[in-house]
């Protein structure tokens, strides 16, 4: 159930699958559930549809960006829950 998550920092690469279709699954439960991608991708098409989705942060020159990003979103959280 993705309303109890701030947000989903997911791997655009997971096995055979794809982390695209887990954003999209999550934001179908929970519609204004933050969803970004982390990856080492290079696949331009693959980061254009990530991209669609929420941002994407580049694993090897990202990852301060992508824990900035998570940080945010759980600081959102925090204001609203205090409010």
């Amino acid at each position: 159930d993705g309303r109890s998550f701030v947000c989903a920092l997911l791997d655009l690469e997971v096995g055979a699958d794809c982390g695209i279709a887990i954003g999209r699954a999550l934001r179908e439960l929970c519609p204004a559930l933050p969803v970004g991608f982390l990856t080492a991708a290079e696949d331009q098409r693959l980061l254009e549809e990530a991209r669609k989705v929420g941002p994407v942060f580049c694993k090897a020159t990202e990852t301060d960006l992508a824990l900035g990003w998570l940080e945010t979103h759980y600081e959102d959280q925090l204001s609203v829950a205090a409010s």
